[in-house]
């Protein structure tokens, strides 16, 4: 009758490292189409870099934040004017306060050819998980719910 202890028990802690969480943030240029339409094909391009050296600006200033595929690139393309965004093991309101940064770098105006406008985005954000196979969609999800309150702003779905 001998008691053996092979491991330690487990304890779990809570605590803000359980608070915790990955998002994943669809940018969505507002109105794109019309630009395209209204300044030409080239602007439009010239706008689409001009976003993404932006977004990408204002993540290389958040050095306490982790991005997906941080040495390589922060930012995927994900269809004609949507940009993705995967930030890991932060909190709901610095999610936030990243996409409020990103709103205010994008609606800088941009000149191209002598022409200057400004433009606006939309932003989803929602949790996001590699087994989760939902978060593009609550994030479009998102976007569009963004863009119906008036755009040039950023919504949560979780």
């Amino acid at each position: 009758k001998i008691k053996l202890s092979l491991f330690e028990p487990i304890i779990l802690k809570g605590g803000d490292i359980m608070e915790n969480k990955n998002y994943l943030l669809l940018i969505d240029i507002d109105k794109f189409e019309n630009i395209n339409n209204n300044y030409g094909r080239d602007f439009g391009d010239y706008i689409l870099e001009t976003v993404h050296e932006r977004i990408e600006k204002t993540l290389k200033e958040e050095k306490e934040v982790d991005f997906e595929n941080k040495d390589k690139k922060y930012i995927e393309r994900a269809g004609g004017d949507e940009f993705v965004i995967v930030i890991y093991n932060i909190e709901e309101e610095k999610a936030k306060k990243i996409s409020e940064k990103i709103l205010n770098s994008i609606r800088k105006p941009i000149t191209f050819n002598q022409k200057t406008i400004q433009i606006t985005a939309s932003i989803g954000i929602t949790e996001y998980a590699i087994l989760n196979k939902n978060s593009y969609r609550n994030a479009y999800n998102a976007v569009i719910k963004a863009k119906k309150e008036g755009r040039n702003n950023y919504k949560i779905v979780k």
